[in-house]
């Protein structure tokens, strides 16, 4: 099973550190290189906010700190209740 919404895990905090964790460690301002990332490729998202940079080699330390927040990807109540998918009723 795989969560790339948002719908099962609340990824929300975790990325958010991430993204800004690698916008501190490139001097970039976090809230701008956050303000692009939803909806995008992180390589994409590289390109945009630092198109000085190679998005290929910058995605390595972004997938380190993914890595480094390990199981702090919560699951969200209604999910360990079972209610998505029509498993409570």
């Amino acid at each position: 099973m795989f969560d790339v919404d948002g719908v099962l895990v609340d990824s929300y905090p975790a990325y958010r550190r991430i993204w800004s964790r690698w916008a501190d460690h490139r001097n970039l301002d976090p809230d701008l290189v956050w303000s692009h990332t939803h909806g995008r490729r992180p390589v994409d998202t590289i390109q945009v906010v630092a198109p000085h940079l190679d998005a290929a080699a910058e995605y390595r330390p972004i997938t380190e700190f993914m890595a480094r927040e390990g199981d702090s990807f919560p699951v969200y109540g209604h999910v360990r209740a079972g209610g998505v998918g029509g498993g409570q009723r």
